[in-house]
């Protein structure tokens, strides 16, 4: 029952300093509010258009869908920077190497998902975070944090040293690796460690400083900036999702599980997806459940039944597992 071609439209986004960030609405053909809204926003220095075909996908079923650029990744390079040309793009994060995600991607995220809930018009919102995308959830003000009905986090790790698989090669990444290709290059390039792409080197810098704290192991939610946010967080639909052919987790889910329990007093679902049990011959891993495999829509088929149901949609179901996870303030 697919209502064919989706269309797709371009948007830019102002940030609150005026940055434009660059976004793509994806339109199904015609109105059925049983379908959500749904705003995906992505991992650490993944260009929005790696979601774009499941989007694309989703608006087929009948979902409105929005994806997005942090600034200074993907599209959203500022006017007179081609996003295709990697010279500009690579100059161009040369130049603004304090562009943070305390100051500015956090404050992109409260922008977008502003401007989601404008679009929504009479639908639900699902706001969909990978990774990062999913970090970012607690951090806008009450009145925009609180209206997704759903929350579904992919991937949602706590990286820090204290739950890391090997705490000594973490180190080693971030002390000598990653400040040699940042001196060398000027920005870090996450796709010469294997992580995600390009990104300007204070918002590696923030990422390593939460992976390395000596002062808290609760990664973002222990940055004194938003953790009364994350204290605070109250709310009543938050799915996590971890796959265990992750290489970033280790197969028993703890980093998704500590993550998790950072949520305030949110109630919180995990699901726990074991990926060779399911038959998933192309895996999911940290980001490619999103990834387009062609004919092989199993990944997309159980991220869609989880948009529309939550957590209960995997309940009893073969290679998943769900449980209530237990915050750290719900104990209290």
């Amino acid at each position: 029952n697919t209502c064919n071609e989706p269309q797709m439209e371009q948007l830019e986004i102002p940030s609150k300093d005026g940055f434009k960030l660059k976004a793509t609405l994806f339109n199904p053909n015609k109105e059925d509010e049983k379908y959500p809204f749904v705003l995906i926003t992505a991992a650490t220095g993944v260009p929005a258009k790696f979601y774009n075909k499941f989007a694309e996908w989703l608006a087929s079923r009948g979902f409105r869908v929005l994806t997005w650029d942090f600034r200074f990744v993907g599209r959203s390079f500022p006017p007179g920077v081609d996003p295709n040309d990697k010279k500009q793009t690579e100059e161009c994060l040369r130049q603004n190497p304090n562009v943070s995600i305390v100051n500015d991607w956090s404050v992109d995220y409260e922008v977008v998902l502003s401007r989601a809930v404008e679009l929504k018009r009479g639908r639900d919102l699902v706001a969909v975070g990978n990774s990062l995308g999913a970090h970012l959830a607690a951090i806008p003000k009450d009145s925009l944090r609180d209206v997704p009905k759903r929350y579904v986090m992919i991937s949602a790790n706590n990286p820090h040293l204290s739950v890391t698989p090997d705490a000594e090669m973490l180190k080693m990444a971030w002390n000598e690796m990653a400040p040699q290709i940042i001196s060398k290059k000027g920005y870090f390039d996450g796709s010469s460690m294997g992580l995600g792409g390009n990104i300007p080197t204070n918002c590696f810098q923030d990422w390593k400083r939460w992976c390395m704290s000596e002062t808290t192991d609760r990664y973002i939610a222990g940055e004194p900036k938003f953790e009364p946010r994350f204290l605070s967080f109250k709310h009543p639909d938050v799915v996590t999702v971890g796959f265990d052919d992750d290489t970033l987790m280790t197969t028993d889910f703890r980093q998704m599980q500590s993550f998790a329990k950072t949520l305030g007093t949110a109630t919180v679902h995990m699901i726990k997806v074991r990926v060779e049990e399911l038959g998933w011959e192309n895996g999911a891993g940290h980001v490619n459940a999103f990834k387009s495999f062609g004919e092989d829509k199993k990944a997309w088929l159980f991220l869609e039944g989880v948009l529309l149901d939550g957590h209960k949609w995997a309940e009893g179901k073969k290679g998943m597992e769900v449980s209530r996870v237990q915050t750290y303030q719900s104990k209290l």
